[in-house]
């Protein structure tokens, strides 16, 4: 049975402290027993977590068992379900639009920024035929579009994992440390992010986290946030954070202890406002991962800045709506918005993109990622929600601009026929539906010509 300290905080944050499995609490610290926590739950959660992936390009892991017998999806149920969630995703994006205020959202996967149209892309990949664009704008935006935000998670995810993976072989220890904040549903959500900001800097600055570094053989962190709204309390913004380490589970929790109490300091004087504080016993949350758990780890806080691990509940479970007595994500504010306009939904989510915009998904210690294995100049969210599928070589038509404009609201449709019928179904489909298509120039001198344009 759960403590009422425990059940208070779960109905103040929407979730227990632990992430992979309950903890004991050690001095305010909640710390996993052993190193990693329990091995079963570890691993149940490594499935919940790979099933529920947004990344477009990864398939889920149920696996399946029915009357003791364990099944694994076949390519072809593994293309239907990726591609149900790019659908997904893609009409997600769409039914945001006419709530958008940022130009770069309204257009992003629907403005032509090529003048000469919309290459369509067929590629052959170890995963089986993928079908993409290019040509089009992109918003690079993590908090309010469910497309980039899948593409940008899926490329953090994989950075996150080498940087980890590379530390524990180097002999670190790894601590995942949560931080929270007391809050009401006064304060905005520029007031408590703001807070959570000054409370970090205060952990990781000054000489007492130089004493830290020095006493733990910490060579860097990584932190990630996480926001959820609630009716009753309103924004609530944390931070999970991993710190690499050198030492016993036990010097995790004194480590967890000292940052917590930089952490306080901190959200007690941050400017402007009265003062937050963290949940009295509540405000530190200290797990340690073994080396079977760096793989979840990484997928887990890539996601938790873009909010995909509720956003894959949500398109794997279609029109399913989230309680409204129970707290939300960003995302699912955003599908209950498309579905209902309701006013409510319409002023927390202006909110959510007036000031979410700015802030990062995930930050990393100075010199933590180059020292284990990536390259020292970070890739930007524009940057990779802006990558194309393949090379100019893929590319097997070309959709002038009033052409594009036929088929858009309707693109994952064309994607879908490219991936299971091929490039010649494809360009049959395209003239059945009445779209002009072009010969791709390197296609075109290669194979030579289709035949003339299908205007």
């Amino acid at each position: 049975m759960q403590s009422s300290a425990q059940n208070h905080y779960i109905q103040e944050h929407g979730h227990s402290r632990s992430v992979w499995s309950k903890g004991s609490l050690l001095g305010g610290v909640s710390v996993a027993a052993g190193r990693g926590g329990d091995a079963a739950s570890l691993r149940a959660r490594a499935r919940t977590e790979s099933a529920r992936s947004s990344d477009e390009g990864t398939a889920a892991e149920p696996p399946l068992v029915n009357r003791g017998q364990l099944f694994t999806p076949t390519l072809n149920e593994q293309r239907q379900e990726r591609q149900q969630r790019r659908a997904e995703k893609i009409r997600f994006r769409q039914g945001l639009r006419r709530f958008a205020k940022r130009k770069s959202v309204q257009l992003c996967g629907s403005r032509v920024c090529s003048s000469s149209g919309v290459g369509v892309r067929v590629a052959e990949t170890d995963s089986g035929r993928r079908a993409g664009f290019a040509g089009l704008s992109t918003c690079g935006n993590l908090w309010l579009c469910p497309v980039c935000s899948a593409k940008i998670s899926a490329r953090r995810a994989e950075e996150l994992g080498t940087v980890l993976k590379n530390a524990r072989t180097a002999g670190y220890d790894l601590a995942l440390v949560t931080l929270t904040v007391r809050h009401t549903a006064e304060d905005s959500l520029r007031e408590v992010w703001a807070a959570v900001s000054r409370g970090w800097h205060r952990v990781t600055s000054g000489k007492p986290w130089l004493t830290d570094k020095e006493r733990f053989e910490i060579p860097g962190w990584v932190k990630a946030v996480e926001v959820t709204h609630s009716p009753r309390h309103g924004w609530h913004v944390h931070v999970h954070s991993v710190v690499a380490y050198r030492g016993s589970p036990g010097d995790a929790t004194a480590l967890g202890q000292r940052m917590f109490e930089r952490w306080q300091s901190g959200l007690k004087a941050t400017k402007g406002h009265k003062g937050f504080t963290a949940l009295p016993g509540y405000g530190v949350d200290v797990q340690v991962a073994d080396g079977r758990s760096l793989g979840n780890l990484g997928m887990y806080l890539s996601k938790l800045g873009a909010d995909l691990g509720g956003l894959s509940r949500e398109v794997t479970q279609g029109t399913h709506k989230v309680a409204r007595s129970k707290n939300r994500t960003p995302f699912q504010i955003g599908r209950d918005l498309v579905a209902s306009a309701e006013k409510h939904d319409r002023k927390i989510w202006d909110e959510w993109q007036e000031a979410a915009p700015g802030h990062r998904q995930m930050s990393w210690a100075k010199g933590f990622r180059e020292r284990f294995g990536l390259d020292a100049e970070e890739v930007s969210d524009e940057q990779i929600a802006a990558e194309e599928l393949g090379t100019d070589d893929d590319t097997v038509c070309v959709l002038p601009s009033p052409e594009w404009k036929k088929i858009k609201h309707r693109s994952w449709e064309l994607l879908n026929i490219a991936e299971n019928h091929g490039v010649d179904g494809l360009l049959r489909w395209l003239t059945r539906q009445g779209v002009g298509w072009e010969p791709a120039p390197l296609r075109e001198r290669r194979q030579g010509a289709y035949g003339a344009s299908k205007r």
